[in-house]
């Protein structure tokens, strides 16, 4: 029988998590290999049946699948009737082709659920006057359903669905029905804070109480809060929360109250760390590739879904009481990763550098190989400073944080953006990599 229902699983003892993880990943096995063409298809190929499965450690003898299986197989993975799909969301496409992601009305359900049990954890006070969706909701981009009943039908709070919209309508509601916190990218919400700064408002007066922030990491290495969190946290006067999730996975994994690592909900959702290169499983503690596997997923499971995302997990006592896995700050992409002159670093790296210099109004990251096959990286900067100015001081910081000095140039603030928002695109790309692979 699955497991699931309103059992406390944040508080289960490792032995009995495992038993229910087992029970929840046959079942899940089961339905993929009956349901899904593109399961059968390839467990039938390797010879691969739910049944070989004895513990939920056997989980590392089954193939991973990649976003490009997702892709070039999207309706395949569908193991419900079409007429039992009751939600559809889809990727934004900013690595690649979008991507469909369908929920049966359970899914949806058990979605809703977890959105309210991980925000409820929080503390219900915390959430003020309801949530304000600052993140896009139009085009089946933004999976907000499950926050909308969670927070309005399971909760009891508002939802005010604001959307991407221009700061000064984003700004009016905020002002208009005062929402006790707001969801949106971490950059979004800086650049409408230092927008609300230039009109002499006072983000602070706005009385946010909490940010729920995904799409971007809060945290670096060793989980040590970024410039961007701090920032954001000087400039709106509230607790920052950070969210680690994937549109495929459509539910995140929430920053607990003790701000200690992104809590998983181990009874729907498996996550591995694996050697990016080899595909070996990797311990607790060790940075490598986030592996999910949904363990209730109805219209659309993931079984060992690489997401390309670099991380690391933690298991031990939380400061918050939960039993629960952490997966910790996301370090980076695994595509992105560069190796300047022998240093490894991700862009998120060179992004946290220049944060911590003031006077920047935009900028963007280019890597590229020249003609001796060095991978290098460009930084151009957006700035009203003189550009000797702006240049040395950028330069001698990624020195500082990297060892590495990098190309600066500078450009105006038009053209800056006119790459970062490229036409089309829904979200900010600040890292272009021209690297030939």
């Amino acid at each position: 029988m699955l497991e699931t229902g309103h059992i406390d699983y944040d508080h289960i003892p490792s032995d009995e998590i495992k038993e229910i993880q087992y029970r929840n990943l046959s079942w899940q096995l089961e339905h993929a290999y009956n349901n899904s063409p593109f399961y059968n298809r390839l467990y039938k190929k390797l010879d691969i049946y739910p049944s070989d499965l004895k513990s939920i450690g056997d989980i590392t003898s089954l193939p991973s699948i990649s976003r490009e299986d997702l892709s070039e197989n999207n309706f395949e993975f569908l193991a419900v009737p079409r007429d039992k799909v009751a939600d559809v969301s889809r990727t934004s496409g900013t690595t690649g082709n979008s991507i469909y992601v369908y929920l049966s009305h359970k899914d949806l359900r058990h979605a809703c659920w977890l959105c309210a049990r991980q925000y409820v954890s929080l503390g219900v006070e915390g959430w003020g006057a309801g949530l304000a969706l600052l993140l896009p909701a139009d085009e089946l981009i933004n999976p907000s359903l499950a926050q909308e009943i969670a927070f309005r039908d399971m909760m009891g709070l508002p939802f005010y669905r604001i959307g991407a919209i221009s700061r000064d309508k984003q700004l009016k509601y905020l002002q208009d029905l005062a929402p006790g916190s707001v969801d949106a990218t971490p950059s979004s919400l800086l650049t409408l804070g230092e927008f609300i700064k230039s009109k002499g408002i006072d983000p602070r007066s706005l009385n946010i109480l909490r940010a729920h922030l995904l799409g971007q990491p809060l945290y670096g290495a060793g989980w040590k809060p970024l410039v961007l969190k701090t920032k954001l946290e000087e400039l709106w006067g509230c607790e920052v929360i950070s969210a680690y999730g994937t549109t495929e996975l459509f539910s995140g994994n929430i920053e607990c109250s003790a701000h200690a690592g992104h809590h998983i909900p181990h009874e729907s959702v498996l996550v591995e760390i694996i050697d990016p290169d080899t595909g070996k499983p990797l311990p607790p503690g060790m940075s490598g590739e986030v592996v999910i596997t949904t363990l209730y997923r109805e219209a659309m499971p993931l079984i060992r879904y690489r997401t390309k995302d670099i991380s690391w997990l933690e298991i031990g006592p939380c400061a918050c009481g939960a039993t629960t896995p952490r997966v910790m700050a996301v370090l980076g992409r695994k595509d992105d990763f560069l190796k300047i002159k022998g240093t490894g670093m991700f862009p998120g790296d060179l992004e946290n550098s220049i944060m911590k210099v003031d006077g920047i109004t935009g900028y963007l990251i280019k890597a590229y190989i020249d003609e001796s096959g060095q991978e290098l990286v460009e930084i151009i900067i957006a700035s009203g400073l003189e550009p000797e100015t702006i240049v040395s001081r950028v330069k001698a910081q990624v020195k500082a944080d990297t060892m590495v000095t990098p190309k600066v140039t500078v450009d105006s603030m038009e053209a800056v953006n006119a790459q970062v928002f490229s036409p089309g695109s829904r979200k900010p790309r600040r890292f272009h990599d021209l690297r030939k692979r």
